[in-house]
């Protein structure tokens, strides 16, 4: 049985520990709460871009585009990754990892180079581990990632596609659904993602189609990415607060443990000291 100078140290750690717990529980949920409005208005966005991907595939469907029909040949692909840049929040950077590693290697065996853009440290440091090539790295907070900053990511991204650098954009990022479940999502920006819509219109290919075009695929991916950056944000925050939660729990049900280890080692200590007490009394006698 551990002895109480023991039971004493690990009880003092555990609560410790809360403190910091608490502390991280109380900073998302503080952050979680600035964006608490986001919950209502990114689906609702979300929608309304796929709603506009729906209506320029079925206004061009009769037109050979690259937005929409992307190259004959796919010989690399860029992968966007939105992660943390700290840990301590669940599942929220394991799944990322999972997601990405599927979708690099699955293109890999298509014969697919594969190039990331990490958006948070740890996407980043995954990457690099794994030797997968990484052309872009940022950080996910809000004072390093701005919307000027991301609109410059988006346009830089645009240009390698339209230059046949890169041929395929994927997005990965979780996906904000409630405080408990925050799915993570895989999604191609470019070339559209096709659909079952059926076809509309036949819109001839004129130059002002192809301005239209072009100012709808920047426009596009730029919401993508700033709705995976949002979404991501907060699935890191509920992530966290989850995390913390459990985490303290955990450590009361320790500290209970622990404490009737404590009073069970007194309790032994000292009916070891009463027999000996009696031991000494009786032999004195």
């Amino acid at each position: 049985m551990a002895n109480i100078r023991e039971l004493n140290r690990k009880i003092g750690s555990l609560r410790n520990m809360q403190k910091v717990m608490r502390a991280m529980n109380m900073i998302a949920s503080t952050k979680f709460r600035k964006m608490s409005q986001l919950q209502f208005s990114l689906p609702f966005f979300s929608d309304n871009i796929e709603r506009l991907e729906r209506d320029i595939r079925s206004s061009f469907s009769q037109n050979s585009t690259l937005e929409i029909d992307g190259y004959d040949k796919v010989g690399s692909v860029e992968i966007v990754v939105f992660s943390a840049d700290k840990g301590l929040c669940g599942a929220h950077n394991s799944t990322i990892r999972k997601a990405s590693s599927l979708l690099a290697e699955t293109k890999r065996s298509e014969g697919v180079e594969v190039e990331f853009t990490c958006v948070g440290t740890k996407a980043a440091a995954f990457c690099r581990r794994n030797g997968y090539k990484v052309y872009h790295t940022a950080e996910i907070n809000e004072k390093t990632l701005t919307d000027e900053t991301l609109r410059k990511m988006a346009d830089g991204l645009l240009a390698r596609f339209y230059e046949g650098k890169v041929h395929e954009i994927h997005i990965i990022f979780n996906e904000f659904a409630s405080t408990l479940s925050q799915p993570t999502r895989v999604l191609r920006a470019l070339p559209f993602e096709h659909s079952d819509t059926p076809p509309g219109g036949e819109v001839h290919a004129e130059p002002e189609s192809d301005v239209f075009l072009k100012e709808s695929a920047k426009a596009i991916l730029n919401y993508r990415l700033k709705t995976a950056l949002l979404h991501s944000r907060l699935s890191e925050n509920a992530a966290r607060m989850t995390a913390m939660d459990n985490a303290t729990q955990n450590s009361e049900d320790l500290i209970f443990r622990y404490s009737k280890l404590r009073n069970k080692a007194r309790q032994t200590t000292i009916t070891n000291e009463l027999i000996e007490i009696v031991a000494g009394k009786e032999a004195m006698g």
